[in-house]
């Protein structure tokens, strides 16, 4: 059962901060970074960033096959090995199955679940004016699978990349020179 321990407008606390204390405590629950109908999540458990989600984020086992880790064929044999074990009421996520039948790697699904944390981070630092809650959670849903992230190697990486991305943003692209801040006044 979810129960909302904190919430809020993020920008008085900032995304870094907040995350920070949340994964110092070492609380097991789900951050939900939104706005205007735009919900991103970060789950936790025991302090550790476990999963994510994002509206329209690429499925675990798409991204799998987008980045060659696994064939066409071995997502829909995975698909049908889940559907499989739901019919007889279990639920196992599409990464089990995949490291269960040795399609991927521990390896291969960790990198995934770290790119889906921290695309949703970035995005979440998009937002203009967003507020979050976190909702402590007593098993996080086995949905996902589920990868021990280092909360504060993951905020670094996205806080990069979302810097990177301003940058190639502030840049002209038909001259490639960066605008000052009067230059992009006019």
């Amino acid at each position: 059962m979810a129960r909302i321990i904190v919430q809020g407008e993020l920008k008085p606390f900032g995304l870094l901060n907040l995350v920070q204390l949340l994964c110092t405590a070492s609380l097991t629950g789900a951050l939900r970074v939104y706005e205007y109908g735009l919900t991103f999540t970060l789950y936790l458990d025991n302090g550790y960033m476990v999963s994510a989600s994002a509206p329209e984020q690429e499925p675990l086992g798409a991204k799998l096959l987008r980045k060659g880790r696994i064939t066409s064929a071995q997502l829909d044999r995975a698909l049908e090995l889940q559907y499989l074990a739901e019919q007889k009421g279990k639920f196992l996520p599409i990464g089990r199955v995949l490291v269960h039948q040795k399609m991927v790697t521990e390896k291969d699904l960790e990198d995934c679940v770290f790119d889906q944390i921290i695309e949703t981070i970035c995005l979440s630092l998009e937002l203009p004016h967003p507020y979050f809650s976190f909702a402590r959670l007593d098993v996080i849903h086995p949905a996902k699978f589920r990868a021990f992230i280092n909360f504060q190697f993951a905020l670094l990486e996205a806080f990069r990349i979302a810097d990177e991305i301003r940058k190639e943003q502030s840049i002209d692209p038909s001259h490639g020179v960066q605008l000052d801040a009067s230059s992009k006044r006019a």
